[in-house]
């Protein structure tokens, strides 16, 4: 919180700033907003997102991260086709990089998921879901990977398929990937 706090500390300075500056001020503003779980639904962001994402068309190092940030301000526009093309494009971006960003890709696969799956498009949501999960392992990120599986058993859920629901807890209980995760993966069943 305390990152967030000082940098909208520096707000009313920041057009004194060159543009590069700027621009790296409102991609990690917008990007702490995001991390803190703050709205980005205020116009300002969409406006000052849409222009860095510009800015860092064809840089290698933040330009997934643009386009992923883009499209949670979309999400949090309540737009969701914008905000899944923006995911698709972060994702499209994260996968060609030198090094490329799985995490980022499964924040992207996960966040696309979630749109999909309160749109009542199942099956695009548990194979978004599935992608979330496959990127969440790659960068060894077991917290991202148990929420991955948390989303697509809820999917599962909404179909009433109980078995399917059933069947990956079951598998779940024995990963030790997720050992510390077991009681927050058995809440699909609490439903």
């Amino acid at each position: 919180q305390s990152a967030y706090d000082s940098l909208c500390a520096l707000k009313s300075k920041i057009s004194e700033w060159p543009r590069s500056l700027q621009m790296r001020y409102w991609f990690d503003y917008i990007d702490a907003k995001n991390q803190y779980y703050i709205p980005l639904d205020e116009q300002e962001d969409l406006d000052r997102m849409s222009e860095v994402a510009d800015y860092y068309d064809g840089d290698d190092e933040r330009e997934a991260r643009a386009y992923y940030l883009l499209g949670s301000v979309y999400r949090d526009h309540n737009d969701g086709p914008m905000a899944i093309q923006y995911w698709q494009k972060g994702i499209e971006k994260a996968k060609s990089k030198k090094q490329k960003d799985n995490r980022l890709i499964a924040l992207a696969y996960r966040q696309m998921g979630r749109i999909y799956r309160d749109q009542l498009l199942i099956k695009e949501a548990i194979q978004t879901f599935d992608s979330a999960y496959f990127y969440s392992v790659q960068c060894l990120d077991s917290s991202l990977a148990a929420y991955s599986y948390i989303d697509k058993a809820v999917a599962f859920y909404l179909t009433q398929n109980m078995d399917s629901v059933l069947m990956r807890n079951n598998n779940v209980s024995k990963n030790p990937l997720f050992s510390s995760y077991r009681d927050v993966i058995a809440m699909p069943l609490s439903l």
